[in-house]
Order: C-alpha cells, then sequence, then structure tokens
C-alpha cells in the first residue's frame, strides 16, 4: 500500500509539472501570436496610407492639383438635400484612385431613393445615411484594423489630412464662393497645409519639399478627449492639455464621418505631439486644435507627400505648446495677438512638417527623435535611408518631382535636410535633386539663365557618295513643319531649307520625334518658369528678373535699362499677365499659337492665352536653347 501511494504521488506531481509547463509554452506562444498580429495590423495600417498617398499623387497627375480638404458645392447650407455645403471630404474625391469606382458612380450621379432626390454629388454629408445611402458604404481602406470602434462607428474614419500649423479659422471656407474678400485674406495666413476647405493646393505650392510635409496621419475613431469652448486657443494651444468636465468636452470626440472633409471631423495639425488631446474654441469648430493619434504605441503612422510612410514617435520635437499660432494681424481676430502671416513654425520638427512653404530650418540633431526605433517598420533598409528624417548620414542625390525651385527659394532659407522625393506615382516627371545650396537667379552659373547649345550632330541623308555610303550634312535642327519642311542651321551659320525626304528614314523619324519631344518638354516647363517670374515680382527683384527672362542676345544694354524702368512700374500688370497664363494652363483653358514665321535658330515665339476667354491680355513668350523669355515686345508696350 505504501508503494503504490508512493508511486501515485509521483505520478501525480509529474503531471502537475507538465500541466504547469504547458501553460507556460502556451502563454508565450500566444504573447508572440498576439506580437505578430499586431505587427501585421501596423503594416496593413501603412498600406492603407501608402495607398492613399499614391491615389492623391495620381489624382495630382490628372487634375493639375490636390483635391480640397473640404469641397463640393455651395447648396446645401438650410436644405441638406440639396447640396453638401462645400463640405465633402478629400476621401471622396479620391475614391476612383484607391479602387472605389462603383461608389464614386454612385455619388457622382442623381441618386433617388424613396421619393427623394439628390443631385451629383449628394447631400450634406451628415445627411442620413440610410436615406442616401451610398454615405453608408464606407470605403475599407479608410479603417486602421488595430481601432477596434470602427465596428460600432460605421461611417468613422481612422486617417485625417494635413490643415497645418495654424488654428485661426484653420477649418473655416476660404470665402471665394461668398465673395467675401475679408475672409479671404485672412485664411491666406492660415491655411499652411497640404489640405484645406476650398482652397485649391498644387504641388508647386509645396516649396519645403515632398519628402518633408505631410499628407495624412491617423488619429483615433475614438478615447481621446475633445474639449469644446476653449477661450483664447489660438494664442495658447496648450489650453487643450487641460483637465476637463463632462460639460466641457464633446460626447462623441471627433465625431469622424468618412466624407466629412471638415477640420473636426477629418483634419489633424501640428501642432500638440501625436497622441495629445484635441479642442474646438468659443470661435466655433472652425478654429481649433486637432492632434493626430494611434493604436500603434507612443506614435503615429504618416504618410509624406512624396507617398512614404513613416512611423513618428510622440517624442517628436514640437516646440513650444503655448506660442501663439500663426495668423493674421489682431484688428482681424477680435484682438488675438497671434504671429504675422508667413512665419515659420513656433511648433518645432512637428510643426515644420505640417506646413508647405515656410521655409523653416530643421537640423539633423533635431529629427532624430522622428521616427521611434522600437516601432516594426516593413519599409526596406534600401528604402529607408532615402529619407533623410530617418537616417543621420548624408543621403545621396535622387530624382525629384518636386524641387523647391531656385527662383523661389532664397539663399539661407531653405531646409538643411536635402528633399528626397521618391513618389512611386506614375505620370509625374522626374528632374534630378540638387545637394548643392540653390544658386540665385541672377547667377551667371544659373544653367536657367544660361542655357547651353548642345553640340551639332552629323546627319545621314538618303542621298549616296560615290563610294557608296550615306552623305551627310552636320548641324542643328532649326524646325520641322507639319508639311516636313525642314531648316537646318551649320556651324558656319549657313541656314538650309530640306524635307523630311531629304533625309535617311532613321534621321527623319529622329527630327519628327524630337520636335514633339521639345514641344512637350517646352509646354511642361512654362508654368514653373512662369511661377519663378511671379515670384521675382512679388519679392521686387527687378534687376534679376530683367537678367533672367529678357534674352541678353536679343536686347541691348539700353533697351534693358528702358525695360528695367517699365518694368518696375507695370508690376502689377504684369504679375496679373502671369496668373492669368498659370490659371489658364493649369485648368487646360489655353492655346500656344506658333508660326513657322515665328521659329529661329535658338527656338520659336509663341502666345498663351485662354482658349475661351478673349478678353485675356495674351503672354508673349520666346522659347530659347531650353528656357522661356518674354518677347521683347512686350516689355515695350
Amino acid at each position: 500500500m505504501r508503494r503504490s501511494a508512493c508511486i501515485n504521488t509521483t505520478r501525480g506531481t509529474d503531471w502537475l509539472l507538465l500541466a504547469i509547463a504547458a501553460f507556460v509554452l502556451l502563454s508565450v506562444l500566444s504573447v508572440k501570436t498576439l506580437r505578430r498580429r499586431h505587427h501585421a495590423r501596423a503594416i496593413q495600417c501603412q498600406n492603407n496610407l501608402k495607398q492613399l498617398a499614391l491615389a492623391t499623387l495620381n489624382y495630382h497627375a490628372s487634375y493639375k492639383q490636390f483635391p480640397m480638404g473640404a469641397g463640393g458645392s455651395g447648396a446645401g447650407g438650410e436644405k441638406p438635400s440639396r447640396g453638401n455645403h462645400l463640405s465633402l471630404s478629400a476621401w471622396v474625391a479620391l475614391l476612383p484612385f484607391y479602387d472605389e469606382q462603383k461608389a464614386w458612380e454612385q455619388i457622382s450621379n442623381p441618386f433617388d431613393k424613396g421619393g427623394l432626390s439628390f443631385p451629383p454629388m449628394g447631400p450634406h454629408p451628415r445627411f442620413d445615411p440610410q436615406r442616401y445611402t451610398p454615405w453608408a458604404k464606407r470605403p475599407t481602406a479608410l479603417v486602421c484594423p488595430d481601432d477596434l470602434d470602427h465596428q460600432t462607428r460605421s461611417q468613422a474614419c481612422s486617417y485625417v489630412l494635413n490643415y497645418g500649423d495654424a488654428i485661426y479659422l484653420a477649418g473655416d471656407l476660404c470665402g471665394y464662393f461668398e465673395s467675401d474678400f475679408r475672409k479671404i485674406t485672412t485664411t491666406l495666413a492660415t491655411h499652411r497645409g497640404v489640405f484645406a476647405r476650398e482652397r485649391k493646393i498644387r504641388i508647386r505650392d509645396i516649396i519645403d519639399g515632398t519628402s518633408n510635409t505631410l499628407l495624412f496621419a491617423e488619429a483615433r475613431i475614438a478615447g481621446l478627449t475633445v474639449a469644446k469652448d476653449i477661450a483664447g486657443l489660438a494664442e495658447n494651444p496648450s489650453l487643450a492639455l487641460g483637465d476637463f468636465s463632462d460639460d466641457q468636452r464633446w460626447s462623441n470626440g471627433r465625431d469622424s464621418v468618412w466624407c466629412d472633409g471638415r477640420l473636426r471631423s477629418a483634419g489633424f495639425q501640428t501642432i500638440l505631439s501625436p497622441g495629445s488631446p484635441s479642442a474646438t474654441s468659443s470661435l466655433g469648430e472652425h478654429t481649433s486644435v486637432m492632434s493626430a493619434s494611434s493604436h500603434h504605441g507612443d506614435g503615429v503612422h504618416v504618410a509624406f507627400s512624396d507617398a512614404q510612410v513613416r512611423f513618428v514617435a510622440s517624442t517628436i520635437d514640437h516646440g513650444d505648446p503655448s506660442s501663439p499660432s500663426v495668423g493674421p494681424p489682431p484688428q482681424q481676430t477680435g484682438g488675438a495677438k497671434l504671429l504675422p502671416p508667413g512665419s515659420q513654425s513656433p511648433y518645432g520638427v512637428w510643426g515644420a512638417m505640417g506646413t508647405r512653404s515656410m521655409r523653416e530650418k530643421i537640423s539633423r540633431d533635431q529629427v532624430e527623435a522622428v521616427i521611434d526605433p522600437n516601432q516594426p517598420n516593413p519599409i526596406t533598409p534600401t528604402e529607408a535611408t532615402r529619407n533623410p528624417l530617418i537616417t543621420p548620414t548624408k543621403p545621396k542625390p535622387t530624382p525629384s518631382p518636386n524641387p523647391a525651385p531656385p527662383a523661389i527659394l532664397k539663399p539661407g532659407q531653405a531646409k538643411e535636410m536635402t528633399p528626397s522625393n521618391n513618389v512611386a506615382a506614375p505620370a509625374i516627371e522626374a528632374t534630378p535633386s540638387q545637394t548643392d545650396p540653390p544658386k540665385a537667379i541672377d547667377s551667371p552659373t544659373n544653367p536657367s539663365t544660361t542655357p547651353q547649345t548642345p553640340p551639332p550632330r552629323d546627319w545621314n541623308l538618303a542621298t549616296k557618295t560615290k563610294d557608296g555610303s550615306p552623305a551627310k550634312v552636320t548641324g542643328w535642327i532649326v524646325s520641322c513643319s507639319d508639311e516636313g519642311d525642314v531648316v537646318l542651321k551649320t556651324p558656319k551659320g549657313q541656314t538650309m531649307n530640306l524635307t523630311l525626304a531629304d533625309f535617311s528614314s532613321q534621321d527623319a523619324y529622329r527630327i519628327v520625334a524630337d520636335k514633339r519631344g521639345d514641344w512637350k518638354r517646352a509646354v511642361d516647363e512654362l508654368p514653373d518658369q512662369i511661377q519663378a517670374a511671379v515670384s521675382l515680382l512679388e519679392d521686387r527683384k527687378f534687376n534679376a528678373f530683367v537678367q533672367r527672362y529678357y534674352h541678353p542676345n536679343l536686347t541691348t544694354a539700353e533697351q534693358r535699362e528702358q525695360i528695367l524702368a517699365r518694368v518696375s512700374a507695370r508690376r502689377g500688370d504684369l504679375i496679373q499677365i502671369f496668373e492669368d497664363a498659370i490659371r489658364s494652363i493649369d485648368n487646360g483653358d489655353y492655346r500656344i499659337e506658333v508660326t513657322d514665321q515665328d521659329r529661329t535658330a535658338q527656338g520659336f515665339s509663341a502666345e498663351i492665352k485662354s482658349a475661351t476667354q478673349d478678353s485675356q491680355t495674351p503672354l508673349s513668350m520666346m522659347y530659347l536653347k531650353g528656357a522661356w523669355y518674354i518677347s521683347v515686345a512686350d516689355g515695350e508696350s
């Protein structure tokens, strides 16, 4: 009996030890499984942001602008079923660009249900989704898989738009629809991000570089405090960090609705660090501080304007949160003393990442806290080395589809970080970025002011020499008409009138292809060069303007002195003519008229004017050796 009892005790102990070992093993495995699942959800969240960022760049490639932060039709203010009241989010405009074509077709066409008829682009975003069902169909790409609140809030969105670093009226209408000049001037000072309500923003407006400027970030659907009716918020954003009673908070937090693009629902500002509370002011929801947040630890995933996706730690330098924000003067703000318009962001590296054109200087030491080293990142090491926000080493020069134009950046104002605009989206042409500081526009070594003449080339003719080899002619092709007439200039200055039939078939094809390529290149370069001219005129740099845009070989020194006087006197008229030309080109509402008589050995002359507005003053320019110049006649008029 005694031996049997010992055996049973031993067996019982073995089973107990086995059970404990199995429990420990299962616990370890379950922890690892949970970590892997969390990591997988974080990767899916990054992929969502990547898809949305690429969709935005493809939208820009199609429409030459980013979607508005909130836009649409002006109707619907008093009768929500009649229109969307300029409140539709960018996610609606982007639908066909992230595989939601069916939803886009429902929204962009008239919709009838239950005896109600809705106009194209739908009713107000807050209209009953049971009656206007497209608002109930939230795209899956707009949800972070780690944010479980999306299961109970079927219209909420996990991603938010960069509204900049200003507060006062940062989420308000621009004033164009209402023809409110006071609001137009006010919001020009506070719409500093890539998105704004009723405002068109283009890649060329991102002077700080697309690799340094944010497009999107994450925001929890629920959970973080959103205070309300906070007085003095624009003068001291840190007031949002206080403790508030329940009656001082919005009960539904951000109250996110995916189709509503207004600031509280769909925006964030780079003011308080990621994971901070948010607040609306006593002036209303348009004057708010909305913070980014996530369920991925101490930080958030963000998408830059070049479609890179990174994880920004909550420890990022965010400056002084008690500093006044940037805004209009006190007489326009009811006495609030804000930083003057055009000021650099007072909110550190985080604030600088939110502005598109303030030229903040960011040193390498300041960005070391941008990326959380403990956060899993599916981006490959090769890609990670491309972004100067991540690595402390100097990156190699990379193709840049949106470098800051040398004519706009001033010496000493460019960011110390070299933008590495690595955009995977098609339809955006890349040009080599420069690691050296941009040269002044009037620098004699600037290639835009002294276009280089390519060397002459040998052209094979259709005729043969006595030994049977093709006859050759050396020179530059000046022009090739649609009828096949070719003008060639030799290195000795002689002009030869030929036809395409005089050349070998291979060189005839090359002439036609080069003609089309030169024309496309000239038209593609035109908007940026006109915008650079506007910048010089706005800065009153008349000497640099005349030196850059009036070719020295076509004007004498005496003529340039006369032109300089007329340009300074007609500054406002010239800016208006240039801006009209840019607007017509961006809208596709333009024509460029070129005649064979206008073609010269250096290039061709053209008139740029609206295709529909005959009253618009045409802009006469000449394309010479790779650069656009103002025709002398225009300067003399």
